[in-house]
């Protein structure tokens, strides 16, 4: 048992909870837990960055002490000068911390956050050399056209959506929702919303899905525009789910 990893452990304590009494269940459970552990991609908060190095960029971290607390610091330098510096004092528990990805997403770029509450930040560094600070410690990663949604966790600006390509801001919305993930589908960018704006969830009720529909927030790739709309969990399965990163959830 101790050479398992936590994805085994959970997938072997759900299985043995529910398997003597429905193998299809147990199987069923299985599938979905080792997708949910392929492709979200959840990069963990760490007490740690290795020194990295990408193209011109040098990414160093050190623990100092500021009082009784310790505080990681990341330091980002191009070609031996400071550009970006940043810290944070580590907690696990509450999901507080810098998160560096195993792999990146999305080719030529590095990009790590720090999640902190109403000071999260995504820290972008391109090949070329340029690089971009985002509010924000969550995103998820579209490699197709090289976006990022990030949760901005603003006042005024919560949900953005980021061109790499560009290195630049294509929609900023005030959105106080609570996202499940995001999904691509036939040039559509689907975010699933669990929760609006506080709202406790209602109860499930044995109802048709085309009266109780998912709500997410769609955004439109050739008009670049986000707006609100209705499906049903049928059609989001049929979407390609993106992989999100920093997230502890």
């Amino acid at each position: 048992m101790s050479n398992l990893n936590a994805g085994e452990v959970l997938l072997l304590y759900v299985c043995g909870m529910n398997c003597t009494k429905s193998p299809g269940v147990c199987l069923r459970i299985v599938f979905a837990l080792l997708f949910q552990y392929a492709v979200c991609g959840y990069a963990q908060i760490t007490e740690n960055i290795p020194a990295t190095q990408f193209n011109d960029f040098t990414i160093k971290s050190e623990q100092r002490k500021v009082g009784d607390k310790s505080f990681l610091f990341v330091t980002v330098l191009k070609s031996n000068a400071v550009v970006l510096m940043d810290s944070v004092s580590t907690d696990v528990k509450s999901c507080t911390g810098f998160s560096v990805p195993p792999k990146q997403p999305i080719k030529d770029y590095f990009v790590f956050t720090k999640r902190e509450r109403k000071n999260g930040r995504t820290y972008i560094l391109t090949r070329e050399g340029q690089w971009a600070v985002i509010p924000g410690g969550t995103f998820w990663a579209a490699p197709k056209h090289k976006l990022l949604f990030i949760l901005a966790e603003r006042d005024n600006v919560n949900l953005m959506v980021y061109d790499l390509k560009q290195m630049k801001t294509l929609v900023e919305k005030f959105n106080c929702d609570e996202f499940t993930g995001w999904y691509y589908h036939k040039g559509n960018y689907l975010g699933k919303v669990v929760m609006e704006c506080g709202e406790e969830p209602e109860a499930e009720k044995e109802i048709s899905e085309w009266m109780h529909p998912v709500i997410i927030e769609k955004y439109n790739v050739k008009t670049q525009t986000v707006g609100e709309v209705h499906t049903t969990e049928g059609d989001l399965e049929r979407a390609k789910p993106l992989a999100r990163f920093a997230g502890c959830k």
